[in-house]
């Protein structure tokens, strides 16, 4: 079976993480289907990597403000640390709410059936 990844859309994949970071409901959700080795940008990796992890530490998911201190704390590499925070700026000013609905659904639903696929 190939690796599964995303259609190399840079928009959908930051849209799917900004999507983990605002609603909890959905990283739940997610955790349970979706890999970080999904993703093609190195940063979006890192981040849903810190959010899982964090979500397996403590149950719950971080705040964006804790997320923006623990990638400062735990990234070392400085040019995808500075990636990571370029994003979560942008992600902050240009919110993009009205897109987010649409990658919520398609994404989980596009995990949900690859999951199954495997398992079967």
């Amino acid at each position: 079976m190939s690796e599964v990844k995303f259609k190399n859309d840079r928009y959908y994949e930051e849209t799917v993480v900004q999507a983990l970071i605002v609603d909890n409901n959905y990283a739940e959700q997610m955790s349970e289907v979706l890999n970080p080795s999904y993703f093609n940008m190195e940063y979006l990796k890192e981040v849903s990597k810190i959010m899982f992890a964090y979500h397996g530490k403590y149950k719950t998911f971080p705040s964006y403000k804790l997320l923006v201190n623990i990638i400062r704390a735990e990234v070392g590499d400085g040019v995808l640390k500075e990636q990571i925070v370029n994003y979560l700026l942008k992600i902050k000013k240009e919110t993009a709410i009205s897109d987010i609905e649409y990658v919520k659904n398609t994404s989980l639903e596009f995990f949900k059936k690859k999951a199954l696929e495997r398992a079967m």
